[in-house]
């Protein structure tokens, strides 16, 4: 997601959630502070296979310059000004199934008329300051209030080209994003830390350019930053 079109009413959300929250609650009567456990990344990894041309739900073809944008790469707004991405964006085939990264609550799909899909909101309580939201899906499956648990399909990734589906993930707690393997299923992360890497280097060998993404500079796989803050 491209920090200039995340919904207004999303960042409002997250900045009125200690007022507007109630129950369960920690630090005097705010939202809890209880980071969410992320057990997968929305979309499937696996290694390259020539054969079908494929990695799990990429589609390895010359286009576009990278399937798989990191945690602070660098980019530019809608006015052309540099700043960093605050997700993993991913360009999947579209009819990848998404899926749901932590055990949570629906707190909000809404639709979004300048990229023709929806952002789904999931909190890991429903009074939890912190949100993990799946941008740019398509025939969601989940509506406002649903119990989801990590694993479980909420819909196919939006539109991008002919070629490809568009799917982002953003873990964010008030102002500050998180390279999702911040908060990640301790027994989980190395294993999908493993992906992540299989799947920069995959696409590299692909391109012929062992250059696309500086690991040696990253706090995390697919991270270049651990934390960024609007």
């Amino acid at each position: 997601m491209r920090l200039n079109i995340i919904p207004a009413s999303i960042l409002l959300m997250t900045l009125l959630c200690a007022a507007c929250s109630s129950g369960g609650s920690s630090g005097g009567g705010g939202g809890d502070t209880t980071p969410p456990v992320l057990k997968n990344l929305v979309v499937n990894f696996a290694p390259y296979d020539a054969a079908t041309g494929r990695a799990g739900d990429f589609i390895f073809i010359a286009q576009p310059d990278k399937v798989f944008d990191e945690f602070g790469a660098d980019s530019t707004d809608e006015q052309g000004n540099p700043k960093k991405l605050p997700t993993f964006e991913y360009k999947v085939d579209p009819e990848s199934d998404l899926t749901s990264p932590i055990d949570g609550v629906i707190s909000q799909v809404e639709y979004q008329d300048e990229t023709a899909d929806y952002s789904i909101v999931i909190r890991p309580t429903a009074n939890s300051t912190w949100m993990v939201n799946i941008d740019h899906a398509t025939n969601v499956t989940v509506v406002d209030g649903d119990t989801v648990t990590a694993g479980q399909i909420v819909g196919n990734p939006g539109p991008w080209d002919e070629n490809f589906g568009r799917t982002e993930l953003m873990v964010v707690d008030g102002a500050t994003y998180y390279c999702p393997f911040d908060v990640f299923d301790d027994d989980l992360k190395d294993e999908y830390e493993g992906k992540v890497t299989r799947l920069m280097n995959d696409w590299e060998d692909f391109k012929g350019d062992d250059t696309i993404y500086d690991q040696s500079a990253m706090v995390e796989p697919g991270c270049n930053d651990s934390t960024l803050t609007d």
